[in-house]
Order: structure tokens, then C-alpha cells, then sequence
């Protein structure tokens, strides 16, 4: 990724070389823009501050893979859970008390990671 492409709005991480911690990796929040320097909310210091394009390196965009909508809902001893992803739905529900995880066919799942892989 190069600086002339950060937009207002993204979330970038890079390593900065300049300022009192230099070759520190840096997360920002893009508020603006410059010819010469990227501005924005660095979560490193939390604060508002300044980069110089010329001493970012390792520039990279840090978005999600991508964005889940969960939806639970609790009756009795059971939690309703549903994912859905762009162009996919999951749904389960888990027992309380024993923690055992059932898809929406009440076929009991292994783990978490067996309802991730109906996701995919």
C-alpha cells in the first residue's frame, strides 16, 4: 500500500520512524490527508497526532476479513444464536448448563470451531 492512497476514514498500521519513539509500529484512524503527512488517531500514543509520509514504512490497510451481524436470544436454559456473514447464515444454540453446542438441524457440534467451518 502506498501513502498517496490513505483516504480519510482508514485504518492503517505502519512503522513510523520518526517522532520520540522511532520504529514503532503505529495504528491510526485516518482524519486527514496531506501532500507531505497523514494525520489522524494513534492508537499507540492515544492521541490525535501527525506522520510524515517519508518516514512511514510497512504500510498496510487493517480492515476486517470480514463483518459478522450475531444475533442471541436466551429462552429458558438455551442461548438462540445466529451469524450471518455476506452470503451466509449460520444458527445453534448452546445449553446453559452443560455448555454442549447444537447446530440447526439439533445435530450436537464438537466445538466452536465445527460451527466456524459451517461458515466457510
Amino acid at each position: 500500500m502506498k501513502t498517496d492512497s490513505v483516504k480519510v476514514g482508514d485504518k492503517i498500521q505502519f512503522v513510523y520512524s520518526g517522532g520520540s519513539h522511532p520504529n514503532s509500529i503505529r495504528t491510526v484512524t485516518v482524519s486527514e490527508t496531506t501532500p507531505k503527512a497523514i494525520n489522524g488517531f494513534d492508537e499507540y500514543v492515544n492521541e490525535y497526532r501527525s506522520f510524515l509520509k517519508d518516514k512511514i514504512s510497512f504500510l498496510q490497510s487493517v480492515r476486517p476479513i470480514e463483518q459478522l451481524a450475531v444475533t442471541i436470544e436466551k429462552y429458558g436454559n438455551e442461548y438462540y444464536i445466529d451469524i450471518k456473514s455476506n452470503n451466509k447464515q449460520v444458527s445453534f444454540r448452546v445449553e446453559e448448563q452443560s455448555e454442549k453446542i447444537y447446530d440447526e438441524d439439533d445435530n450436537q457440534l464438537n466445538s466452536f470451531d465445527d460451527l466456524i467451518n459451517e461458515l466457510s
